[in-house]
């Protein structure tokens, strides 16, 4: 385990998620410097997970927000990660949204200005 400090918050994250980052990270990229006449990139994320309650969906972005859902990995969960994601892509000029069904998983996206 890799110890890492994100926000002041220490949590141990394992190095196939440090390698997991990078490629992302190396994707994006890439899709940036060889996007030509656009305005903006698309990045989603898309999960066979729990899915999010459609009671939730108007506010999971809101700060200390958490669905019913129990942690997959008895993770501790804040409500934090979503509304900081979101606070992010903003500050960048983006915009962050989701499609989820409760059972049937989540697909996150979000665009930012290439320029």
């Amino acid at each position: 385990m890799l110890p890492i400090t994100i926000l002041s918050y220490q949590r141990k994250l394992s190095e196939k998620f440090v390698f997991l980052f990078c490629f992302l990270a190396a994707i994006i990229w890439g899709a940036v410097d060889y996007t030509t006449n656009k305005k903006e990139i698309l990045t989603e994320v898309i999960d066979q997970g729990m899915g999010i309650d459609a009671k939730f969906h108007d506010k999971i972005f809101e700060p200390f927000i958490m669905t019913s859902n129990i942690p997959t990995d008895n993770e501790s969960k804040t409500g934090l990660g979503l509304a900081i994601a979101k606070k992010i892509v903003e500050l960048h000029l983006g915009s962050i949204a989701f499609t989820s069904e409760k059972g049937k998983g989540s697909d996150f996206y979000f665009t930012l200005p290439v320029q």
